[in-house]
């Protein structure tokens, strides 16, 4: 997700990646509004908060790593977030900055400078880069992940997870080499793909972007219910033009939800997410402010909270 910061060995990077501010919410709300009712927002059988892995577990594994994926699934997680870019040859991999200098070996592997821009690159020499390497010595060899990788993790999740699927929130990201079109297309040919099917259908995936052109598109072609991602939260009053406009949800940055737009949301037919959310003290607010799934970098830790708040997720 756009504008958080992760935190590694004493440090903190933020990556800022075209955030939709909360005012773009009318550019939102000028989409079409004859587009198809959206697909129903997964949400637990027994009411309870669900709890996403951000980019994994991204706090204690390299983010958007196969290991990172399994290692939420093990902590609990109902669902992992991750990162879709499409590469230069069409490939959709799993990857959140617009460069790979941060995670991965590109500049020594392949020879590229730090600004070099990751959709500008082939699958094929994405998929020989180490994404794990830059964490931690026990990463070495983690790879940038294919879409498809993801999926298999569905009815497979890691050893000691104690829910029998793994759903997923598939971010698009804004792109900056490719139409909106074409990234929407080729992450449509993947949902309705053999690979996907068995997700799709449980109701497990959802897709979500900050680009206001890429969740037009998704809502009216993806065979999967699709959310806004926001900067900040928007003013209630905009909240039932986007559930016009086909969205099914929100998922808005935490420190900025107040009552008000998780009442009006609700009110209006849409979902409330939030991230990125790490802190006892925030996850209890926003319990207590009622939204449906907390995206964190700690998924594991964030189970063990709501097990001991009487909250247990799934």
């Amino acid at each position: 997700m756009g504008g958080d910061e992760i935190a590694h060995g004493g440090h903190r990077t933020r990556v800022v990646r075209h955030a939709l501010p909360a005012d773009a919410c009318p550019t939102v709300g000028a989409m079409n509004s004859a587009v198809p009712l959206p697909h129903p927002w997964p949400s637990s059988p027994n009411g309870d908060l669900l709890v996403l892995g951000h980019r994994g577990a991204c706090g204690d594994a390299p983010e958007n790593t196969m290991g990172s994926f399994r290692l939420a699934a093990s902590g609990h997680a109902a669902m992992v977030e991750t990162d879709i870019q499409i590469s230069r040859d069409g490939v959709a991999f799993l990857l959140h900055d617009d460069t790979l200098s941060r995670t991965t070996d590109a500049e020594r592997a392949l020879g590229l400078s730090s600004d070099a821009l990751a959709e500008t690159q082939t699958w094929a020499d994405l998929k020989r880069l180490d994404a794990g390497s830059w964490f931690g010595g026990a990463f070495e060899g983690e790879r940038v992940p294919h879409l498809d990788d993801l999926a298999a993790l569905h009815e497979r999740p890691a050893e000691g997870s104690t829910s029998p699927t793994l759903g997923f929130d598939l971010e698009i990201k804004p792109p900056l080499t490719h139409t909106a079109d074409h990234v929407v297309s080729v992450v449509n040919s993947h949902l309705r793909s053999s690979a996907w099917a068995r997700a799709v259908d449980s109701g497990q995936v959802v897709v979500t972007s900050f680009d206001p052109d890429v969740v037009e598109l998704a809502a009216s072609t993806l065979p999967v219910p699709v959310g806004l991602l926001l900067g900040a939260a928007p003013d209630p009053a905009d909240l039932s033009t986007l559930a016009l406009a086909g969205i099914a949800a929100i998922v808005v940055e935490h420190t900025t939800l107040s009552r008000d737009v998780v009442t009006a949301a609700g009110s209006a037919g849409l979902a409330v997410w939030v991230y990125t959310a790490n802190e006892v003290a925030d996850w209890n607010r926003l319990v207590d402010l009622g939204v449906g799934g907390i995206c964190t970098d700690y998924p594991a830790a964030l189970h063990a909270f709501l097990a001991t708040r009487g909250s247990q997720s799934r």
